[in-house]
């Protein structure tokens, strides 16, 4: 059991000097909130709970411990300091924090990554608690010390904009997908610049030889094609005589336009309901065919 060997108010804080680090032995006599100083080398902690083990160090609060990554395991004890900044490019790096019964609640714990390569935390016992991404910050508060690898809350904290640097975003292109190499980020209203495209400059329209964009007035003409073509199953034609009605997937522009209607079976083939958009083929017959029909549709006075 740890002896008090003085207390010491100041600035309306008790103070109390121990022979033995807080966390290694219960202590008697103190009252939450008192601070706690022991043998001038374990540091300054605060009783913020009832049990024996409920000390927060306040010290390591504004401490911090900068090192490569590497890839090991730094375990972390209760006398660590309470931000671990982590710099360099080797990967693998493990971050295993302290057995959290010989910790108070709300002990706290932060990773900087400021290295290229993430870094991973894991609990006392082993298990895999978060990944922290190259420069994210991840908060860890301890709510629960009842079991060794304890119930950590974590909070992870992206860069602040002051500690971001821009760049332009790079131009489009005909190029594989590519994570990139970049360390800086774009603006929300960034733009790209559109650069020439594999087959043709910018939106220019296309050409027999040469691939691009359509036209408006070649989008006009392929919708409003001149000359029109298709089959008809015989087994489409029903009715006495047998008839069939052909649609248009896109319409002529009027309904002055010549039909020719072609088939294995020997028919005087007529056209009825002439509409822009369809019109209907009459067999003169009632004996069923026996083959598809062919049919072209053509505008009078087109070539």
């Amino acid at each position: 059991m740890a002896n008090v060997l003085g207390i010491t108010t100041l600035n309306q804080t008790k103070f109390v000097e121990l022979d033995a680090h807080p966390l290694l032995s219960a202590t008697v006599g103190l009252d939450i909130g008192d601070v706690c100083v022991s043998d001038g080398v374990q540091g300054l902690w605060q009783k913020i709970g009832n049990g024996d083990f409920d000390f927060s160090r306040l010290d390591l609060l504004s401490t911090q411990s900068i090192q490569s990554t590497s890839a090991g395991i730094l375990s972390l004890a209760p006398t660590s300091s309470s931000i671990q900044v982590f710099t360099g490019v080797a990967s693998g790096q493990i971050v295993k924090l302290p057995n959290a019964t010989n910790l108070g609640t709300c002990f706290r714990y932060e990773i900087w990554n400021t290295s290229s390569q993430d870094v991973l935390v894991q609990d006392f016992n082993g298990n895999s608690l978060s990944t922290v991404s190259t420069g994210v910050v991840l908060v860890l508060i301890l709510s629960d010390s009842g079991v060794s690898s304890g119930v950590w809350q974590r909070v992870s904290i992206a860069p602040s904009a002051a500690g971001v640097s821009y760049g332009s975003p790079v131009g489009l292109s005909d190029s594989s997908n590519s994570d990139g190499i970049a360390t800086s980020v774009a603006r929300s209203d960034h733009v790209h610049s559109h650069g020439n495209r594999g087959g043709g400059t910018l939106h220019a329209p296309s050409t027999q030889s040469v691939a691009g964009f359509m036209s408006t007035t070649d989008k006009i003409k392929l919708d409003t094609l001149v000359t029109k073509s298709g089959r008809v199953l015989n087994s489409s034609f029903s009715g006495n005589p047998k008839k069939t009605t052909v649609t248009f997937a896109t319409a002529f522009a009027s309904t002055d336009y010549s039909v020719v209607v072609s088939g294995v079976d020997t028919r005087v083939w007529t056209i009825e309901s002439q509409l822009n958009g369809s019109f209907v083929i009459n067999a003169n017959a009632n004996q069923a065919l026996t083959g598809d029909v062919k049919w072209q549709a053509q505008l009078n006075g087109e070539p």
